[in-house]
C-alpha cells in the first residue's frame, strides 16, 4: 500500500532527559504477548529466570482457526515453527518497536528525532545462505528470517526537523522501504527513503 502524503511527519520523539540506561530497543514481551497469548507470556515469564534452556510456547492463530504452532523461546534463540504468523501480525509486532525512543535516549542523539510511518517488514534478523535467487513474495519475507533473534526493525532513516521539512516539501510522494534480499548475504536488509528535492 502507498504511504500517505509526508506533509505530516506523525512518528516523533523528543529529546527525553538523560536516563542511567537506555530504553530496550525492542519490547520482547509485547511480541511474546502477541504470538503466544496472555498465558505464553506468564509462562515465559516465570521460567526465564530460572532456566536458560529453549522454552516451547504454543502460539495463538498459527495454524487453522485451533493452531497448533509453537514458538521455541530461549538465549539468542526465536523460532517460530510458522514463520508466516509474522506476516499475518505485523501491524501489530511493530508495537514492539522501541528503537526510535532508545537511540533518542542514547548519548549519541543531539537533537529530535523523526521519521516517515514504518510500513515495510522487520530488517533483521535473516539467514544468511536462504533464498533461492527469486524476489520473495509480501509474505516470503518470513521464510528467510534467522531463529536467534526476535525478528526488529533495527535499520531506518531517521531526521531532524530540517531533514523532515526537506521531505515534508517533497514535490512526489516520499517512499519510505525496505530492499528484500532474492538470496540472503548478510542478516540485514537495505532500507531507504526516497524523496525529490527542488534544486535552486
Amino acid at each position: 500500500a502507498a504511504l500517505p502524503p509526508p506533509a505530516t511527519l506523525p512518528i516523533t520523539c523528543p529529546l527525553p532527559l538523560p536516563t542511567s540506561s537506555p530504553p530496550p530497543r525492542l519490547d520482547l514481551a509485547h511480541a511474546v504477548s502477541l504470538l503466544c497469548g496472555a498465558e505464553g507470556l506468564q509462562r515465559a515469564r516465570a521460567v526465564a529466570a530460572a532456566d536458560a534452556t529453549p522454552l516451547r510456547l504454543e502460539t495463538s492463530g498459527g495454524s487453522g482457526e485451533g493452531g497448533d504452532g509453537y514458538l521455541l523461546l530461549g538465549p539468542k534463540q526465536f523460532e517460530l515453527s510458522q514463520p508466516s504468523l509474522l506476516a499475518r501480525k505485523l501491524t501489530e509486532l511493530r508495537g514492539s518497536d522501541r528503537e526510535l525512543a532508545a537511540f533518542s535516549a542514547s548519548a549519541e542523539c543531539a537533537l529530535p528525532l523523526e521519521e516517515l510511518p514504518l510500513a515495510f517488514p522487520p530488517s533483521y534478523a535473516y539467514r544468511e545462505g536462504k533464498g533461492d535467487g527469486t524476489p520473495p513474495d509480501e509474505a516470503g519475507w518470513c521464510d528467510l528470517l534467522a531463529s536467534k533473534r526476535c525478528p526488529a526493525w533495527c535499520d531506518r532513516v531517521l531526521m531532524d526537523r530540517t531533514g523532515g521539512a526537506l521531505v515534508a516539501a517533497s514535490a512526489v510522494t516520499a517512499e519510505y522501504g525496505h530492499e528484500p534480499q532474492p538470496r540472503v548475504l548478510t542478516d540485514h536488509n537495505q532500507v531507504y527513503l526516497a524523496f525529490s528535492v527542488e534544486s535552486r
